[in-house]
């Protein structure tokens, strides 16, 4: 194996013989098979990187706040699995919800007086009574999956504000998801 080197450090690695095959200003030399890209060449031997001062500070603090909002958007995307993103989409699912409630209640409900509901008869039920039976079976299907989310996306952000340096920072904000 090969290793380019470009201002002491390793940047490229080739199985084949560069000899005549690359742009002659660049240098090349031998390596053991766990040089990598990155690696310090002193003119003499390889050898990894130093490690990365860890974060304190000013910069674990933005790191942190980096991870809790990718932890929101991760949870986003959970939610996504169960229902329809937006926010006139979330609206809607709101009113229907109250519609249903009020219409499950309702001895004669009509379609001028839930008309959210209205809109889904003959998909969801074949009238009234039967679309807020559904709204709400739904609505408490998701109020389960919903509040599993929302629990884990809050002890995700907990762990990552209580965590003291960034490894344990990093591995707090992965979370595991409510299947």
């Amino acid at each position: 194996m090969w290793a380019r080197i470009d201002a002491g450090r390793v940047v490229e690695l080739t199985d084949l013989d560069p000899a005549g095959r690359y742009h002659p200003d660049w240098i090349w030399h031998p390596c053991a098979s766990d040089v990598e890209p990155g690696w310090i060449y002193d003119g003499a031997s390889f050898a990894p990187p130093p490690p990365a001062p860890p974060l304190t500070g000013d910069a674990l603090a933005a790191l942190k706040a980096a991870l809790r909002a990718g932890i929101d958007a991760e949870a986003e995307l959970q939610r996504l699995r169960y229902i329809t993103g937006g926010a006139g989409q979330a609206m809607t699912y709101a009113r229907k919800t109250e519609e249903a409630k009020a219409a499950s209640v309702d001895l004669a409900p009509t379609a001028e007086a839930y008309p959210l509901l209205a809109a889904s008869v003959g998909i969801d039920g074949a009238d009234i009574a039967e679309v807020a039976a559904v709204v709400l079976a739904m609505d408490a299907q998701w109020s389960i999956i919903g509040a599993a989310i929302e629990a884990a996306r809050l002890a995700a952000k907990k762990a990552v504000s209580d965590a003291g340096d960034e490894a344990s920072a990093r591995a707090a904000a992965v979370v595991t998801w409510p299947a």
